[in-house]
């Protein structure tokens, strides 16, 4: 050694008129200046000290030992993981990982060095991984997780603008029970699937002629997200509505079709408030359907009952109508006569007749 520094090495070979730079990691240059004082022989009291400093700094760099120095050998883990990290530009890093000694950082993979030493219980231990083992149980969770590995280059890494995909990545790992590591403060976390037994909606208040108030919400756990934070989601095209910091619910997608059209129909006001045609008052009350719980002011059920009145209203042709009508024309008559036993209102867009 030429000489050490507090980030860097230098070796000379005079011979070959060589000079090499080496990056030298902090835990190193107390061992390069012994190393550089005693040269390449170790006296035999140093070993133990020597072997228990080379197991600490193999995190840093390969280290290769002779068997008799290397302890225990003992089986690598071959399982692969989830390692996430959210940094502040909003795309989400994804990788699989492998970690062969509990003790030791985590490797891609397939890469990096194949034998292993840490210390473990205050004993050296190391590991032969088995690369090929690593890179089949890689490849199996990676469909799991409905990902593809890169041809090359970081060959077990993805990024991810869009939260609903890292989300959808979150849901399949815990479905196959996968770990999950973050390395960011900010994290995301998929809790349970809001389905219609969670949601409550209440039609209320007259908004104008033929219009009511749509308000109501989805309880999770403890929490309650406001009908409008859902419905927002929704026209976003989201498939997650946000519960709290990091903590985010899917919508079941029985309930995420029967909101959708929901949500298409709903107007929103100056305030923001959602409001709805009572035209549109099928769709609220489908809701029942799926285990919604709907609430409604006296206006709101009186145009109820009037509907459901309708829907079985035996409606004869007058008496003094003496022509007669095609199935089709019934059918027109009969529906506009329940439309006006609703008294919900119409507009006659075509000149059949009817």
């Amino acid at each position: 050694l030429g000489g050490v520094a507090t980030d860097v090495a230098v070796t000379a070979d005079l011979e070959k008129g060589r000079i090499t730079v080496i990056d030298v990691p902090p835990e190193a240059p107390g061992l390069l200046a012994t190393w550089r004082e005693l040269g390449n022989r170790i006296p035999a009291e140093g070993v133990p000290d020597l072997v228990e400093y080379l197991a600490e700094a193999s995190e840093h760099a390969e280290m290769s030992l002779p068997d008799e120095l290397a302890g225990e050998d003992v089986p690598p883990d071959s399982r692969p993981f989830l390692q996430l990290e959210a940094p502040p530009d909003a795309t989400v890093i994804a990788r699989l990982a492998v970690r062969p000694l509990s003790e030791r950082a985590s490797e891609p993979p397939g890469s990096g060095p194949e034998r292993l030493i840490a210390r473990r219980d205050g004993q050296v231990v190391h590991c032969q991984r088995d690369m090929g083992a690593e890179l089949v149980a890689a490849g199996q969770l990676a469909a799991l997780l409905g990902v593809e590995p890169h041809d090359s280059g970081l060959r077990w890494e993805w990024g991810f603008t869009e939260i609903d995909d890292v989300l959808d990545l979150l849901a399949r790992a815990r479905e196959a029970e996968v770990r999950v590591e973050w390395g960011s403060e900010q994290r995301y976390n998929v809790g349970r699937t809001i389905t219609g037994s969670d949601l409550t909606v209440r039609a209320e208040g007259a908004k104008g002629r033929d219009w009511f108030g749509l308000d109501g919400g989805v309880k999770v756990g403890d929490s309650v997200i406001p009908l409008r934070e859902v419905l927002r989601a929704l026209r976003e095209r989201r498939r997650y509505v946000r519960v709290g910091e990091g903590e985010w619910a899917a919508i079941d997608a029985q309930l995420q079709r029967r909101l959708d059209a929901l949500a298409q129909t709903a107007a929103t006001d100056k305030k923001g408030d959602d409001r709805l045609s009572i035209l549109a008052a099928p769709l609220v009350a489908g809701l029942e359907e799926i285990g919604a719980h709907v609430v409604g002011t006296g206006a709101w059920l009186e145009r109820m009952e009037r509907m459901r009145e309708a829907a079985d209203l035996d409606v004869p042709i007058p008496d003094a109508f003496t022509g007669s009508l095609r199935d089709y024309q019934r059918e027109g008559f009969e529906w506009l006569a329940r439309l006006a036993h609703w008294a919900s209102g119409a507009c006659l867009a075509d000149d059949m007749g009817l």
